[in-house]
């Protein structure tokens, strides 16, 4: 219930991707929560440094010993996480600038009445310095 709230109230989501995000069964519903909520242009994934450098390849079945060896030596990213912008450290101000914005909000066809409302009350709001 408290994880519901806290994306109800949130503007836009970073997915961490690590090894040990990507085999989270919990992530998955996160992210289908919130993307169905706000649309997708609001969620970025973001890859840790130290996932960088393993190759990057999709989950497969594992088969046998060998694969399930590999696979904990690489990190896996999920076929659906490609729908997501790449957030870098770089790119990071620009994305949250983005998906935060009242355009990225309005944009959407099914917006609900807690997206109305959110809109309103920004739109009500002092711009920031």
């Amino acid at each position: 219930m408290h994880i519901r709230s806290r994306l109800r109230e949130s503007r836009c989501l970073i997915f961490l991707s690590t090894n040990d995000s990507v085999h989270s069964k919990w992530i998955p519903w996160e992210l289908e929560f919130f993307d169905g909520r706000w649309g997708s242009p609001t969620v970025g994934l973001y890859i840790d440094d130290a996932s960088k450098s393993r190759k990057r390849r999709r989950r497969a079945p594992k088969s046998n010993a060998n694969e399930a060896a590999e696979s904990s030596q690489t990190i896996t990213i999920q076929e659906y996480l490609d729908i997501y912008r790449r957030v870098t450290n770089k790119t990071l101000p620009a994305f949250l600038a983005d998906a935060t914005s009242n355009d990225s909000l309005g944009n959407r066809q099914d917006v609900d009445v807690d997206r109305f409302m959110t809109l309103l009350a920004s739109a009500g709001a002092p711009a920031a310095a």
